[in-house]
């Protein structure tokens, strides 16, 4: 499975899959790096992926 490299939004719905499956280690990972995409992102693109960024940010927490 290949994912849009700059995208927040996949590494979110990545991160709420392998947390439905039980993946703990892995919906941890995908998050830290859909944080870390959103810091990586055109300024042109934040506005975009700011409800993803919010998303998981809410998900460090266990909130989302």
């Amino acid at each position: 499975m290949t994912i849009n490299s700059s995208s927040v939004e996949a590494r979110v719905r990545l991160a709420c899959a392998r947390r439905e499956q039980r993946d703990v280690p892995g919906a941890k990972k995908a998050t830290r790096e859909a944080l870390e995409t959103f810091a990586e992102v055109p300024q042109f693109r934040r506005r975009r992926e700011l409800v993803w960024y919010l998303r998981a940010r809410l998900m460090t927490v266990g909130l989302a």
